[in-house]
């Protein structure tokens, strides 16, 4: 094309044309969770697996970009792809494992790739609330796994392992891009109102956290905390908060929190725990041991239309943690002794259209099935696995020229879109 100019200096990116292969990231396809289970995602419909994982509740497990397990954690140990324990493994700190009790928080653990080496993943851990008390009060701690070390199949740092970022917090965290290639981390305090998000760069974790103060007081109850995918909604719950959901704005920018408000179970007093937002970002799912509930979010700023559009969903069963899946459904645990797992299938349309099924997939039996506190499925799913968006590939095929003069021609090379 011809782009006339005067007297003007005018920087032209050249950029990768946008589809959903080009936007395609794996990091996210293979799930481990609950009793020695976990989910391919890299065919449809998506394909039970048998792993080494044991856990009540959380967990978490990464790939690289084309979907190909790297490795996966309860917190306590992290195992290879094949499942061999990786070395320097064991003793992470975080997410139960006492009491009979493992992997007792709700997010008790979680990974983020560095921004400083590509080859390294940071484990971050939570403590489950019955490892809390006065004198061991809940910490944010990390770990670091080394890809480029045991033949390709990770290396946990002994010099970076369970290193303190935070202490005082709950059983919730959520991570999400921020701008300028970076990622905010987001726990809350478990005795004040606070929320503290980290920024994580290319300089490493930033252990002074961004705070702002919210409505709820904090606890250390079970119940998540998301952020929708465009980074701009944060909400959290809480079983000792009375099911209510707290809904704030998120700045991708600052990490700073505003704009609180309260949203009301589908069944009052209900014990609440799972959440998730829709991936196009306009409904809010709220999830409690009686019920599901969706939220209409394009009703915002008026929260008591948001209130009003609230449409729960039959049969009522005992719901858990709530996922976003690769394939743009969202999959709910079941708290009760079942093996069943429900799915919201069109979790963008409104009511009924959204297709929930309250029995989608029933997990195998890898092992022999022990009691997992009353629940020997376990009710997570694992941990979301947050990845900047475009990945490691838009910002390294992006070209800028600096031209100045009357006229200049461009054209654009093959696979790409536009200037």
């Amino acid at each position: 094309m011809v782009i006339g100019l005067l007297r003007c200096i005018v920087i032209f990116s050249l950029f990768l044309s946008i589809s959903p292969l080009a936007h395609a990231q794996g990091e996210g396809n293979v799930w481990a969770f609950g009793h020695h289970n976990g989910l391919d995602f890299n065919q449809s419909p998506p394909e039970f697996i048998q792993t080494n994982n044991y856990t009540l509740e959380s967990s978490a497990a990464i790939s690289d970009a084309a979907g190909n397990l790297l490795f996966y954690t309860d917190g306590n140990t992290v195992w290879t792809t094949d499942g061999s324990v990786m070395p320097n493994g064991t003793g992470l700190i975080g997410n139960g494992g006492w009491m009979d009790i493992p992997g007792s928080c709700t997010q008790g653990v979680t990974i983020v790739k560095s921004l400083v080496n590509t080859q390294q993943y940071y484990v971050f851990t939570l403590n489950a609330a019955e490892e809390v008390s006065v004198n061991t009060p809940g910490y944010l701690r990390y770990s670091v796994v080394d890809m480029s070390l045991n033949n390709g199949n990770g290396d946990v740092l002994t010099d970076q392992k369970n290193i303190v970022i935070d202490t005082g917090t709950t059983e919730k965290l959520a991570v999400t891009p921020g701008l300028s290639c970076s990622y905010w981390l987001v726990v809350h305090s478990a005795t004040s109102p606070e929320y503290r998000a980290f920024k994580i760069d290319a300089n490493g974790i930033n252990t002074t956290p961004v705070i702002s103060m919210g409505n709820w007081q904090g606890d250390m109850g079970g119940g998540q905390m998301k952020i929708s995918s465009d980074g701009n909604w944060i909400a959290s719950i809480s079983t000792f908060m009375g099911s209510e959901l707290e809904l704030a704005n998120f700045d991708k920018a600052t990490g700073q929190i505003s704009n609180f408000v309260s949203i009301p179970p589908p069944i009052s007093g209900n014990i609440g725990y799972g959440i998730a937002f829709s991936p196009d970002n306009t409904k809010l799912y709220s999830g409690t041991l009686s019920a599901i509930a969706q939220f209409d979010l394009n009703l915002m700023p008026n929260v008591q239309d948001v209130i009003n559009s609230m449409y729960s969903y039959q049969p009522f069963l005992q719901y858990s943690s709530m996922r976003n899946g690769p394939d743009g459904k969202i999959y709910i645990a079941l708290y009760q002794n079942t093996p069943n797992i429900a799915c919201i299938n069109n979790p963008n349309e409104p009511g009924a259209a959204s297709n929930f099924d309250p029995y989608a997939l029933n997990q195998p039996t890898y092992a022999q099935i022990t009691s997992l506190a009353g629940n020997p499925y376990g009710h997570g799913l694992g941990t979301d696995i947050v990845v900047l968006p475009g990945g490691d590939t838009l910002p390294n095929l992006a070209y800028d020229t600096a031209v100045c003069g009357p006229e200049v021609s461009l054209s654009a090379s093959a696979g790409f879109e536009s200037y």
